[in-house]
């Protein structure tokens, strides 16, 4: 159905572009809004990662403006109007040489751009494009995600409204260009053109959500989803997301929970008051899936300055400003079953640049990340516990003799969901029963196989759980780079959003002082360490395990020109170390020998 563009390869040396180099003069910008890129530089940024980026980014053209449709037909009294209309681009982030298909992966929309005067929006989507694919190789998080996840983005989907927006900024353009309807309007200021958020198809053409005057700034259009560019976002959500979620009859189907398997996650940007908003939102009448919806708003909402918390433009909740007939986040709700929010950055339509980048970037970044994280099971994930950190450090006498990896979780199921100056919810309530590490396999994809551990409990405060454990590497664990992945999960059984961490392990020096899980030397699981991975020849079944738990164990380490070898220091006397050590001398030659329970390579 869409046109995927096959954009020339750069050269090895070209890397991906960073959001620094995004601000650079390469770039043009909104006049006075250095930190702002124009539709051009938006556009020409977008092109230049997809080059940068061949594996990770595809553009595809999704459709045509209004103008582009029906060149010539603009008011002709205007300045700067794009008589030819433009393209509608679709940006696509993943990991094409994942394991995983595009069937497999969960989907992602987020839109911005869309009222055309909402400056801040495109560059906020543009800046978390931008993090995603710098951070790819780096980011253990962002490295998961884009192998299961594909993020799709909209930077502009009103060109028309914007090219007009940026050309006469005292227009406070709004709406698209079609002035069909807007002939019986006295001057271009008076706004001619569709509202793109009031003519989705569904709940389309209440008056008490929209306006019937053309003139008027949320004119709904001449019938339900009459726009091309709304056409166009359509189009390209329902190529996108799952399409046994679609509803048959979804004006008729408000009631109906679309359920905690729901897949998918869609997001609309745009500015200003820093609210975040969910279904329903052409009535002020709570969604059947409300508690799972306002759980992802909340989290969605939570800032790391509480005084910045976004507020909730929800049903029944204190801050429902007004009801919004046709918008997109309803639509995509209700009819393509997707979980849906709506973002309203910062404080102004034309934010001042150290607002934008000390608030809006700083708040927003990590909300598009929760969500996602959350985007395969959206419904689910937000009623459960919280990553709020993850720490692994590698034990520093891990080459010589630990093979410990020492793990930190810290975990809330209250901490997000629960915002500034709006009542505690019930999905926050529930203990955090426990944490559960998978190595290198993502949980979703677990099954069975490969390495676990359950976290221990170890203290609690002002709702937050800490969680630990000295993990004991498993000898088939080979040296090199790994990813841990942790979930918590509640009393009530719901999980949480997957958080990761890298872990560099090292190569074991002393494989004869290798520990099993359980802290207990075990020469059956001992392999050689620098030169071979072959299994030491060991007769497991005279061996067994040594006794004494790991810290009465403090091999002495001395390295020879001929290779590595230790001496094991007996606390019963030194005059028995010394008989092993002479024994271990004679042994060396032959790969390895046992000796007063004490192993010599």
């Amino acid at each position: 159905m869409f046109k995927s563009l096959q954009l020339p390869a750069i050269a090895c040396a070209l890397v991906a572009l960073s959001s620094a180099a995004a601000q650079s003069d390469e770039y043009t910008k909104i006049d006075n809004h250095p930190c702002l890129r124009d539709y051009n530089g938006i556009t020409k940024s977008m092109f230049d990662l997809a080059d940068a980026n061949p594996t990770l980014a595809t553009v595809t053209d999704i459709g045509d403006t209004y103008l582009k449709l029906h060149p010539g037909s603009a008011i002709t009294e205007m300045s700067d109007i794009p008589e030819d209309g433009f393209d509608i681009w679709g940006f696509n982030v993943t990991n094409s040489d994942s394991s995983h298909t595009s069937d497999e992966k969960a989907k992602v929309l987020i839109i911005s751009g869309v009222h055309s005067r909402e400056y801040a929006t495109s560059e906020l989507n543009m800046r978390f494009a931008e993090k995603l694919l710098d951070g790819f190789g780096d980011n253990s998080d962002i490295n998961w995600i884009l192998n299961h996840t594909e993020v799709h983005f909209i930077f502009t989907a009103n060109p028309d409204g914007r090219y007009m927006a940026e050309s006469d900024v005292e227009l406070w353009w709004r709406k698209n260009a079609n002035f069909e309807n807007g002939s019986t309007c006295d001057h271009p200021e008076d706004n001619p053109g569709v509202d793109m958020n009031r003519n989705y198809p569904f709940a389309w053409g209440r008056e008490d959500g929209a306006s019937a005057d053309p003139c008027m700034d949320d004119f709904f259009g001449s019938a339900p989803g009459s726009e091309p560019e709304v056409q166009a976002v359509i189009a390209y959500a329902k190529s996108i997301f799952p399409e046994h979620q679609f509803l048959d009859d979804p004006e008729n189907s408000i009631d109906m929970e679309r359920g905690e398997n729901t897949t998918g996650v869609f997001i609309d940007i745009h500015s200003s008051g820093r609210m975040i908003y969910y279904p329903w939102g052409f009535v002020d009448q709570i969604a059947p899936d409300d508690d799972a919806l306002q759980a992802f708003g909340r989290k969605l909402a939570k800032a790391d300055d509480p005084s910045r918390d976004h507020v909730l433009w929800a049903p029944e909740q204190p801050d429902f400003m007004y009801p919004a007939s046709g918008d997109a986040t309803d639509y995509m709700y209700g009819a393509l079953g997707v979980a849906s929010f709506g973002f309203e950055i910062g404080q102004n339509f034309d934010e001042d640049c150290p607002v934008f980048e000390d608030e809006v970037v700083a708040d927003n970044i990590p909300a598009l990340m929760y969500a996602v994280k959350a985007a395969s099971l959206p419904l689910f994930y937000s009623q459960g516990p919280d990553i709020l950190s993850l720490s692994v450090h590698v034990d520093e006498e891990y080459e010589e003799s630990s093979n410990e990896i020492h793990i930190s979780v810290k975990a809330s199921d209250s901490e997000l969901v629960n915002i500034e100056n709006y009542p505690t919810f019930h999905t926050g309530d529930q203990a955090v029963n426990g944490v559960t590490l998978f190595l290198d396999v993502h949980p979703e994809n677990h099954n069975g196989a490969g390495h676990t551990w359950e976290l221990a409990f170890v203290d609690t405060k002002d709702g937050i759980d800490t969680f630990g454990k000295v993990v004991r590497m498993p000898s088939d664990v080979s040296p090199g780079r790994h990813i841990i992945y942790a979930q918590a999960v509640d009393s009530d059984g719901y999980l949480g959003p997957v958080t990761s961490s890298w872990i560099d392990v090292p190569e074991i020096t002393n494989p004869n002082q290798l520990l099993d899980g359980d802290g207990m030397i075990n020469p059956c699981e001992v392999t050689i360490g620098r030169s071979t991975n072959s299994p030491l020849m060991v007769d497991c079944d005279k061996i067994g395990k040594q006794e004494e738990p790991r810290k009465e164990i403090k091999p002495l380490i001395e390295e020879i020109d001929n290779g590595t070898r230790s001496k094991a220091l007996s606390l019963a006397s030194l005059a028995a170390t010394a008989i092993v050590g002479l024994v271990c001398l004679l042994l060396i030659e032959f790969n390895c020998g046992i000796v007063a329970g004490a192993r010599c390579c």
